[in-house]
């Protein structure tokens, strides 16, 4: 039986309308994912910043924990901290953490002047590259070898780079600048065009910073008090030490805000796909980081029957982890797509109702299963017919009292 929130009154009727409004513009936005920090990475099937900022103005108050165990990019995180929330969040890919953490931590201004002499050399150290014969094959698999050799250049000049969250922030960098030459494209810039956009990336990275450091200052949140409110940690949602983390700080979140992995749906959360879809590790090289894991790994799942299976098991083991921690007033917005959602939805919402959760049937953003049409999809799914992973679906549950 699904639980109702509390109704607002007459008197409120009307701003409870124009919110509404305006959550359902935020929720069916299809402007390109920006501002403050959240064009550091594309990750893949990322939130909307609109629509989670929509989510924590009707949901949450200043200094209420929001947790999102399945993080990916980390715009849930980026969100809360500019709203002056107290951000967890959670993700067993080290990328994930990696962006995530680099979204969300402040720099000095001596850390940009470090940062834009490190461009410097860059562009210095790769002047002519495009010149140079390429013969040899990229010791990175499918990677063209002349892209390899600009980034194996900028890479070896970031130990320049003295503090650790300056060398993070000029690797986030490089790989945001590597995903818009080679993900997905079927022509690759010369090294002097990634050159120049690498400059222009880090002046826009670094005003982004700002950005946020000034949304959560307005907020209540200082510049000095972001990453003691944020907290990162490197667990699958289902894993007991993300519980025993939280219960050891007393923590109970408000809201747990989150798009897991959507079942039976081909995403890449841990490659690029080079002319065509030539699948490279280059994320994982150029941000130093470890990568040994297969797709199914990061989607809980494969698309076969029994990667569903598993899928639906791992499903439920999460939130059954996760209503350890949840109060009676937590609540549980999501944004999942299915392969099939008209067998798959009812599996779903069976896994959330045995791990202890009710789907809502009303409250402050409406009911329950409304849907969007994702937006903005990768080059080689354009033009295709809509399915039904093309759209996703608002699920709202409150604990089982």
């Amino acid at each position: 039986m699904a639980t109702t929130f509390p109704t607002t009154t007459l008197d409120s009727t009307h701003a409870h309308s124009a919110d509404k409004t305006k959550f359902e513009s935020a929720f069916h936005s299809s402007d390109r994912v920006q501002g403050l920090t959240h064009d550091f990475y594309k990750y893949p099937a990322r939130f909307s910043p609109q629509f989670v900022r929509s989510i924590l103005d009707r949901l949450t108050e200043p200094g209420d924990y929001v947790l999102d165990p399945f993080m990916g990019g980390g715009t849930t995180i980026v969100e809360a901290i500019a709203s002056g929330r107290r951000a967890i969040g959670s993700d067993i890919n080290e990328l994930s953490h990696f962006v995530t953490r680099v979204k969300s931590t402040p720099l000095s201004k001596q850390d940009a002047s470090e940062i834009l002499e490190w461009v410097a050399a860059v562009k210095q150290a790769t002047t002519g590259l495009d010149s140079m014969p390429t013969l040899d094959p990229s010791p990175i698999r499918n990677m063209p070898i002349a892209s390899y050799s600009f980034f194996h250049a900028a890479t070896k000049l970031v130990a320049r780079l003295g503090l650790a969250r300056r060398r993070r922030f000029a690797r986030c960098a490089l790989i945001r600048v590597g995903q818009w030459a080679l993900d997905s494209r079927l022509h690759i810039p010369s090294n002097a065009d990634i050159a120049d956009h690498l400059e222009q990336r880090v002046y826009g990275m670094l005003k982004g910073l700002a950005a946020l450091v000034s949304g959560a200052s307005e907020n209540g949140t200082y510049k000095n008090k972001i990453t003691a409110d944020r907290l990162l940690l490197p667990y699958a949602a289902a894993n007991p030490l993300l519980v025993r983390v939280l219960n050891r700080r007393g923590i109970s979140p408000k809201l747990i805000l989150t798009s897991p992995p959507y079942p039976g749906v081909h995403v890449l959360y841990h490659r690029w796909q080079i002319h065509g879809r030539r699948e490279t590790s280059a994320p994982y090289w150029i941000a130093d980081l470890r990568d040994g894991h297969g797709e199914g790994y990061y989607t809980m799942g494969s698309r076969s029957t029994l990667g569903l299976k598993l899928y639906f098991e791992k499903l439920g083991a999460a939130f059954k982890n996760l209503r350890a921690i949840a109060s009676l007033d937590t609540a549980v917005v999501q944004l999942v797509a299915f392969s099939h959602a008209e067998t798959q939805l009812p599996l779903y919402l069976a896994a959330m109702e045995d791990a202890g959760f009710t789907e809502s049937a009303a409250g402050p953003i409406g009911g329950s299963r409304q849907e969007r049409v994702v937006p903005n999809r990768k080059w080689y799914n354009q033009g295709k017919t809509l399915n039904d992973a093309s759209t996703e679906v608002l699920l709202i549950h409150k604990p089982t009292g």
